[in-house]
């Protein structure tokens, strides 16, 4: 009866979903490639299916970012190539540069006919799904292949949760798919109990975004001179802001230059499809700004908004930061990842919607702050004369790193080198 279910909800829904990333791909959320995939187009594999590759699939750049060094480690340590597939596409900016990784593709979404022809074609020895991806027609698809699914720095978001358990019993043959459920916290390891995943398969070896590996950018002076930032300037940095959160901060811009003259304003949109708008909203307000990619010499003065409008290059930001915001949590989103500004030891603060990371924000506690918007502008003012010296979290971040090493020692038991 389930699988009736499955099959009946793949047919039903592929329709809606063509027309979906359709639309995606005419307000340029996607490429022309990435609707292609979506809708179920698969590419070639450059290796032999002999050689049993192994498939991981993640989310977005965030995870890609969390777990590209244990992705690393995995194709080192068994030696068979790595299939990668992601849900965003902004993920293959990322992979074409890597060379562990020998494919990659968007994930078809719950097709059964392409999840057919995909694992005919790619043939894995495993699958390894990261964090949060739970899709009923795909597990089902490799279920029905006799291909085994790990589930690694497994969670749960709570509004997720709830959804899941309004159908249990669909999602609890769901659960009964996977070899071994890793999951990133005891409260995580609850919420998979209870929609109905095997004991025996659970076991909570820790969030890999504690592992965290990143460029240790040494030279400052060098970084800022690569985005034209004068060396005096007070950078303050609000990444991946979303929809109308980057407008709320933008407003904040004129409060703050009487009282910082030496002022760089760095917004990091979430999404580049936002940059446009964001433009021309500051042009509107006759606020002074320049993007990323303009090319010449900026016609700006301190200070300025700078709006990061490129890939990949987020973490250097941080890394000339002298205070950084982390989107996501002034709109009820949930927050992201705040460990990121973190690894270089900045000082970090959010805003109050962070329940996606409320564990890792209580863990950081001594560290970063939630902040009402109301008060943005007095805590930032208020930051402008700390010891760059100080601990900003940096320690505590590092004496957790290890969760690799768990996740690869628990795989050696199922996957052979």
């Amino acid at each position: 009866m389930i699988s009736i279910l499955i099959l009946s909800f793949s047919f039903l829904t592929y329709p809606v979903i063509v027309i979906l990333h359709l639309l995606l791909w005419l307000v340029g959320r996607i490429d022309r490639t990435g609707f292609l995939e979506k809708c179920g187009w698969i590419r070639s594999v450059p290796f032999k299916t002999a050689d049993q590759c192994l498939w991981v699939h993640l989310s977005s750049m965030g995870e890609y970012n969390t777990a590209r060094h244990f992705i690393k480690n995995l194709h080192d340590r068994y030696r068979k190539p790595i299939f990668l597939s992601y849900y965003r596409q902004d993920v293959a900016v990322k992979a074409d540069h890597d060379d562990f990784i020998h494919c990659h593709q968007c994930l078809p979404l719950e097709n059964y006919l392409a999840f057919q022809r995909l694992i005919r074609k790619v043939q894995p020895a495993g699958v390894l799904i990261f964090e949060t991806e739970i899709w009923p027609v795909f597990l089902y698809a490799l279920k029905r292949n006799n291909v085994p699914v790990y589930l690694l720095s497994a969670y749960v978001y709570d509004q997720h949760f709830r959804f899941y358990l309004r159908f249990r019993v669909l999602f609890r043959e769901t659960m009964r798919t996977y070899r071994k459920i890793l999951a990133a916290s005891r409260r995580d390891s609850d919420k998979f109990l209870a929609l109905g995943a095997d004991p025996a398969v659970l076991q909570v070896t820790g969030n890999l975004k504690y592992d965290i590996q990143r460029p240790e950018h040494k030279d400052d002076l060098a970084l800022k001179q690569k985005f034209g930032f004068d060396e005096d300037a007070f950078v303050f940095t609000a990444g991946s802001v979303h929809s109308r959160e980057d407008i709320m901060l933008a407003l904040l811009f004129p409060e703050l230059c009487p009282h910082l003259e030496r002022f760089i304003f760095v917004l990091a949109p979430r999404y580049l499809n936002r940059v446009d708008e964001l433009c021309r909203y500051l042009k509107h307000q006759n606020l002074p700004h320049r993007c990323r990619t303009e090319t010449g010499p900026s016609a700006c003065k301190l200070p300025y908004i700078f709006i990061l409008d490129t890939f990949g290059e987020l973490d250097e930001i941080y890394a000339v930061s002298d205070l950084v915001f982390v989107g996501g949590s002034l709109v009820p989103h949930g927050g992201h990842n705040i460990l990121e500004p973190i690894f270089y030891n900045k000082k970090t603060f959010s805003g109050p919607h962070t329940r996606n990371f409320a564990e890792m924000v209580e863990r950081f506690s001594d560290y970063v702050d939630v902040v009402e918007y109301s008060q943005i502008t007095r805590y930032i003012l208020n930051q402008t004369k700390f010891d760059a010296a100080r601990d900003n979290g940096r320690s505590l971040l590092m004496s957790m790193a290890g969760v690799g090493d768990k996740i690869l020692s628990v795989l050696d038991s199922t996957i052979d080198k």
